[in-house]
């Protein structure tokens, strides 16, 4: 909707400000009652560049592909999640000896190859450019989790979203500034005002901290198992709010890259279980 009459520096300068000013009282609480966290700003630098490059990109993506084509494509992100944690996490590995792991990560680059090649032959919205985008936003949100343990070990799920917010949002409000066109912003309806404050609040400042509380709760399995839920929530609401249709082919690569995923969770399960 936003990319409509909005340039995506300033739609996630703003979004991520509000929910960054959200949970500012929240760590300076936090850090008031145990000043031993106070490392914290040190340990989130990491995650935060990593967090700030998927975030540019994210909002970039509705601006070159249709929000169906997006949801169903960020859906490789866990696969490299796992690739990542086979790189960087030493109890990963065992996970790269699993069969199920090879058909997974096959299958998920497959349906990944069938629905980008359904979408660029159908000649809508989605382009080379959206694509890569797409590919290169679930790069760095695969990687993302993968820091959050490495760095993030041991501090309350408030505080560190509240820190890499922070420093997420200053990135985005200093692009903001520079390459940002305020014009549209100022005119900008009340109506639609309250739809970028709303967004900011539900899609980032109480979305990403639930994430974190789930990762924590239930574990990555069955986080990212109930994700796979996501994209078709999106298709479904695409449709209705936006009137935007997919192909038989999308939809079917895009149901592919689900199926991937969906092995690759199995066969994280598995060496988690032994």
């Amino acid at each position: 909707h936003f990319s409509t009459c909005l340039d995506v520096w300033i739609v996630n300068g703003i979004r991520y400000s509000i929910a960054a000013l959200i949970w500012l009282p929240v760590v300076a609480v936090l850090l008031r009652r145990d000043s031993r966290l106070q490392s914290v700003w040190r340990a989130a630098i990491v995650p935060s560049i990593v967090n700030f490059c998927g975030q540019v990109g994210w909002g970039i993506t509705p601006y070159f592909s249709d929000a169906s084509v997006v949801a169903f494509g960020i859906e490789s992100t866990f696969l490299f999640t796992v690739a990542f944690g086979l790189t960087l996490l030493p109890q990963e590995r065992r996970l790269g000896r699993l069969p199920l792991f090879w058909v997974g990560a096959i299958t998920c680059v497959a349906g990944i190859v069938a629905m980008y090649g359904a979408s660029l032959r159908q000649g809508g919205r989605t382009s080379w450019i959206g694509i890569s985008v797409i590919v290169a936003t679930s790069l760095f949100w695969g990687l993302y989790p993968v820091v959050i343990r490495r760095f993030m070990k041991g501090y309350p799920a408030r505080l560190s979203f509240g820190v890499i917010s922070s420093y997420t949002a200053l990135g985005l409000v200093v692009l903001m500034d520079i390459r940002g066109d305020f014009g549209p912003l100022f005119a900008l309806s009340p109506g639609n005002w309250l739809l970028l404050v709303l967004s900011a609040i539900i899609g980032i400042a109480v979305s990403h901290v639930l994430l974190y509380r789930a990762l924590a709760g239930l574990g990555a399995l069955v986080t990212s198992g109930a994700g796979l839920v996501q994209p078709f929530l999106t298709w479904l609401g695409a449709a209705l709010l936006l009137g935007e249709q997919i192909s038989s082919l999308q939809f079917a690569g895009g149901l592919i890259i689900v199926a991937g995923a969906f092995l690759l969770i199995l066969a994280e399960s598995r060496v988690s279980g032994e």
